[in-house]
């Protein structure tokens, strides 16, 4: 029998606030919200430091922290920072689509694989949708 695994990303903790939303103008301004809220010094960028106290902002238990490979994950190996190694605020719409993309990508699969239909070209399928889209 396999083992089952959950597979989790850095940011997941801070995704999951922005699920709810309605259409894509309601995410946008739910990521810019965000990206207000963690801009601790108001530059309109963020740096890795930055995000790391800003997300100490949300209160989330256990702690969110972004280790510098996570840094690296997430800003697709840093292709996503300006040149001053910075996250504008379309970067972290960016980075946060990534993220909510990837995040409901994973729970549908997690949610098919319970129900045992993750077999088949159905996962692919899926995949190619998302892909597109």
């Amino acid at each position: 029998e396999m083992k089952a695994y959950t597979i989790t990303a850095p940011l997941d903790p801070l995704t999951k606030t922005l699920i709810s939303y309605t259409s894509q103008k309601d995410l946008t301004n739910k990521i810019s919200a965000l990206f207000a809220r963690m801009d601790v010094d108001e530059d309109g960028a963020l740096d890795f430091d930055e995000v790391n106290a800003g997300l100490k902002k949300f209160g989330f238990y256990p702690p969110l922290r972004l280790s510098q490979d996570d840094w690296d994950l997430v800003t697709e190996g840093r292709d996503m920072l300006n040149a001053d190694g910075e996250l504008s605020l379309v970067g972290f719409e960016t980075v946060m689509r990534l993220q909510v993309r990837s995040y409901t990508t994973r729970k549908v699969l997690e949610s098919m694989r319970r129900a045992g239909g993750l077999d088949g070209d159905m996962p692919f399928s899926l995949k190619s949708i998302w892909c597109t889209v």
